[in-house]
């Protein structure tokens, strides 16, 4: 995969950019059109004869582009960073932190620290012995017999079964949109499966809704026929907004960990 790099138009004459699809259609009069897709764009510099579009310009914002304009003299007089400013902070962090040769200690300290702390508030909500709150291994165990009780060990296993792969899905998806892509992220070779790693913390915090659904079963007389595949991918779909929301907050959290890292 061809690596991002800067961008600069400098056009003699007026030039307009704007959005086509995943890409930049730069318009400069008796030139013909040039397209640059979006991906392959690390940085947009402009002069002050360049005129962007708004949907140029937050497409870039969204993809963690950064448009720097400047003068005829060259003085930058304008920088628009969008919510990638972020995107592209977090995987230097990431970059930066896995150069250490304490990484792999340090980063499961705060993946244990990480999973105590929803641990915590997964045994609150689904009213779990004081004793788990620190003990995720156990709660885990004492969520599965719970859901046993409430539909059978089939059935049980397999809710837990399809919301462990569709957290892991959600959260994948949620790294990729910060930029963090494990397919093309050379760094990652040989480091932690951060989509692995977080996603089994969402699917720890998912239980709630999981153990909840089972149990308004059960309070309804229990099954009346087996559960479908599709009925629980169906179930957990209805989670998919909170569930991104959680996500985020993991991946907050583990950036605010680089940052004192640092």
């Amino acid at each position: 995969m061809t690596e991002p790099r800067p961008v600069y138009i400098q056009p003699e004459e007026t030039a307009r950019v704007t959005l086509t699809g995943n890409a930049l259609t730069v318009e400069i009069p008796g030139q013909t059109d040039h397209w640059l897709p979006l991906s392959r764009i690390s940085r947009l510099v402009v002069s002050h004869k360049t005129l962007l579009d708004t949907p140029a310009i937050l497409a870039c914002a969204g993809r963690g582009i950064t448009i720097v304009m400047h003068d005829e003299n060259s003085a930058v007089i304008a920088r628009m960073i969008g919510q990638g400013g972020r995107r592209t902070d977090l995987r230097q962090r990431l970059t930066d932190a896995v150069s250490r040769p304490d990484w792999r200690e340090r980063y499961s300290i705060f993946l244990n620290s990480l999973e105590r702390r929803y641990c915590r508030i997964v045994a609150r909500r689904v009213h779990a012995p004081e004793i788990l709150a620190m003990k995720p291994a156990r709660l885990r165990a004492w969520l599965g017999q719970q859901a046993t009780e409430c539909v059978g060990k089939n059935a049980a296993e397999q809710t837990r079964r399809l919301y462990r792969r569709q957290t892991l899905a959600w959260m994948s998806q949620t790294l990729v949109e910060l930029g963090l892509d494990a397919r093309n992220e050379k760094w990652l070779v040989g480091n932690p499966d951060l989509a692995q790693d977080l996603g089994k913390i969402l699917a720890l915090r998912m239980e709630t809704a999981r153990l909840g659904w089972l149990r308004a079963i059960q309070r309804k007389g229990g099954l009346q026929r087996p559960l479908t595949e599709k009925a629980i991918i169906r179930k957990t779909e209805q989670l998919r907004p909170r569930a991104n929301k959680i996500s985020l907050d993991i991946v907050n959290r583990l950036h605010t960990w680089l940052v004192d890292l640092a």
